[in-house]
């Protein structure tokens, strides 16, 4: 997790801004405003794209689900500006209907973020506040208006890191993407079965990925790395080698399927990834295969939605090394037993959350504040119930009763630039209690 610039967000004076139209005084005469009604459709003969003094008009039309000539809702212009605010290049998104020589006209006004940047690195890894990062990087998320990123940070403090990073989502054309990097961690050992726990992983990897944009909501992608592997004290249940140093080429074959509303905090739409990982090509001492599907669907009821997620992710060879199993209690957790570490070659898991807004999103304008990309702060607060069961297992045949699960409720934050705080009381199957702070969506 990164927090990038909440910096004087809350501690200067704010005023709300006003969520309705903007007046006519904004625009030329001789427009005809309006707007549509629950249910009511029509037929958009133009797209206007305003406000963006750097990013390119064809970023954000490439998002949209509708053309012109199409027939469209205020329900479809909603879901279109959470997807055009999900690109994390703009503050705020709005929408203005109306009529110019008997040519229905929809304009999309974009707020634009700071797009060039240093920023302090900061974070849990983990899901753990006890294991706190903290560094500089410095980041262009709108390389020449394309939505191309170039990132460079570093990390002190838990599992210190250094990582260059390269995203072009318009790789020779729209329907291609480009993503290298390249990075060097070191990272304290996550196994338990590991006897002697306080040793390092030292991780050298590089990247190149490509990905095929089929429309605007899958993605093949297609990706080869290398990674090499030191251990501090060499023994032979620390890495497959003998010297204490594995080294492998890696192969990604994945395919995504992306309806979401807003990546941030889904209320609408579905998130389907599937991939499959071959680690080893006959280089080295490496020889196994990885397969991960994760499916989440996120349905509307009213304001508010109720969401799944399954996952399940499978190994298959003869000698999987500790580092690439799967963990619960780490990344992947379970609310009630949100600290027991389990681990396994295999992993499955289930959870279902209900999101119930309490009010926002909304907006407050920071007046004459020096930096207009940070003048306009989102925000929101919603409550939950949810339910999360997940387990793990090597070759030996699972067991659906010694599977971990936990229920409970929360607070979700929605705050500025994306960021999302959660604090949560959760409940084991002995309804022994727990809270819980941690940061981003819980899917």
């Amino acid at each position: 997790m990164k927090v990038v610039f909440l910096i004087l967000l809350l501690f200067l004076k704010t005023n709300i801004l006003s969520q309705e139209k903007d007046t006519l005084k904004t625009f030329s005469s001789g427009k005809l405003f309006f707007s549509l009604k629950k249910n009511e459709k029509i037929k958009i003969d133009t797209i206007i794209i305003s406000g963006n003094k750097v990013t390119k008009a064809e970023v954000i039309l490439k998002e949209l689900s509708f053309s012109t000539k199409d027939t469209i809702t205020q329900d479809l212009i909603e879901y279109n500006k959470q997807r055009i605010y999900s690109t994390a290049l703009f503050n705020k998104v709005e929408d203005f209907l109306y009529l110019e020589n008997n040519i229905n006209i929809l304009e999309l006004r974009v707020h634009e973020r700071w797009f060039f940047f240093p920023y302090p690195v900061f974070g849990i890894k983990d899901r753990d506040w006890k294991n706190l990062y903290y560094g500089l990087g410095l980041a262009h998320i709108n390389f020449l208006g394309l939505n191309q990123k170039i990132f460079g940070s570093f990390a002190l403090g838990y599992d210190p890191w250094i990582n260059l990073h390269y995203y072009n989502p318009s790789f020779f054309s729209k329907n291609y993407i480009f993503d290298i990097s390249l990075g060097h961690s070191k990272t304290k050992n996550k196994s338990i079965y590991t006897k002697e726990k306080d040793f390092y992983e030292y991780w050298y990897n590089a990247q190149i990925s490509l990905g095929n944009r089929i429309n605007i909501y899958k993605t093949l992608w297609f990706s080869l790395g290398y990674n090499q592997i030191e251990v501090t004290e060499k023994n032979v249940n620390k890495t497959i080698s003998n010297s204490g140093k594995d080294y492998f080429f890696s192969f990604n074959l994945s395919y995504e399927i992306n309806t979401r509303d807003l990546i941030e905090y889904p209320m609408k739409g579905e998130y389907i990834t599937g991939l499959v990982k071959k680690s080893g090509f006959g280089e080295s001492e490496i020889d196994y295969l990885q397969l991960w599907i994760d499916v989440r669907k996120y349905i509307p009821i009213k304001n508010n939605s109720i969401c799944f997620r399954s996952f399940s992710g499978f190994s298959l060879g003869n000698q999987i090394p500790n580092y690439s199993h799967y963990f619960i209690g780490y990344n992947e957790r379970v609310r009630g037993n949100f600290y027991k570490v389990l681990e396994g070659e295999n992993i499955t898991g289930f959870s279902t959350e209900l999101r119930i807004p309490i009010f926002g999103p909304n907006y407050y304008l920071l007046e004459d504040f020096p930096i207009p990309q940070f003048s306009i702060l989102r925000y929101g607060l919603n409550f939950t119930l949810f339910f999360d069961a997940a387990e793990v297992w090597n070759k030996d045949k699972f067991i659906w009763k010694d599977i971990d699960y936990g229920w409970g409720f929360g607070l979700n934050f929605l705050l500025p630039y994306s960021v999302v705080l959660r604090t949560e009381v959760a409940f084991n199957n002995k309804l022994k209690s727990e809270l819980i702070f941690d940061v981003g969506v819980s899917f």
